[in-house]
């Protein structure tokens, strides 16, 4: 079983998952759940090419927090990420607002937290440098 569908509790998610991934989405992620805190890790390139199977994998990460719970993406291992990884992140932290979800970015990279700032995403993407900084606060 895959890191990914270990964490998915329903149906819907699974078909969600499977129709938008094709085995050429070039992206890979790994989800821990830590009680009320899902961890979702992403290595490899996000660009519009894939980005219906990055929403998807957003989506399903979201849909298995717990409300009142925590949504970490981290992002440190990534490749390239395009700007629509980002307004599908800010997009996404809307969504987990209004379930009391708290959404976390992880990257150490400086070219991440500047290009949250460039957006001003500063509120709705909080970066923090790692997933123990983000897990924790």
């Amino acid at each position: 079983m895959s890191p990914l569908r270990a964490f998915l509790a329903r149906p819907e998610w699974t078909a969600c998952f499977d129709a938008a991934v094709d085995g050429a989405s070039r992206f890979e992620v790994d989800v821990e759940s830590l009680g009320a805190k899902t961890v979702l890790r992403v290595r490899g390139d996000v660009d519009i090419s894939n980005l219906a199977s990055w929403r998807c994998v957003l989506a399903e990460a979201s849909n298995a927090t717990a409300p009142d719970g925590v949504l970490v993406v981290d992002v440190d291992a990534a490749g390239f990420l395009g700007l629509c990884t980002f307004t599908a992140l800010a997009v996404l932290s809307e969504v987990c607002r209004r379930r009391d979800i708290a959404l976390r970015l992880v990257s150490a990279k400086p070219s991440i937290a500047r290009i949250v700032a460039l957006c001003q995403w500063q509120n709705e993407l909080p970066v923090f440098p790692t997933v123990s900084a983000a897990v924790d606060e």
